[in-house]
């Protein structure tokens, strides 16, 4: 049977055009050596471990929601620095220890106890 990766024309999937190539292409200005196109939806099932690995950079764009779900723990490392943000709130943490937060309006909720442990409180 002829591997459905080396074609390069559109292929129809449960009603879904799939177009997969192996080979010289363009990724967003990068060159393509595995590329796989669905129309619509694409599903993967794992049935115990899945692990990536990516020799320099790893780039995902989502038009509008990106959810995970995670049955008990969710660890995410980087070596240097970990950025997140949304319009004028960003959170900021460095290999050094550093955490900045930054926003318009931050709230600090507890339902129980909150402290803070520090050498220096400086408040405003």
């Amino acid at each position: 049977m002829a591997n459905p990766l080396e074609k390069r024309d559109s292929q129809s999937i449960s009603d879904a055009a799939v177009r997969s190539s192996v080979g010289p292409g363009d990724v967003d200005g990068y060159p393509a050596n595995f590329r796989v196109d669905v129309e619509n939806h694409l599903v993967e099932t794992i049935g115990s471990n899945f692990t990536q690995g990516v020799g320099q950079h790893a780039m995902m764009r989502v038009a509008r929601k990106y959810t995970i779900f995670v049955g008990d723990v969710l660890n995410t490392n980087a070596g240097s620095e970990i950025n997140i943000s949304c319009g004028a709130s960003s959170i900021r943490m460095t290999r050094a220890g550093m955490i900045l937060i930054n926003g318009v309006e931050i709230d600090i909720v507890s339902d129980k106890r909150f402290s803070v442990l520090s050498d220096v409180v400086k408040i405003n």
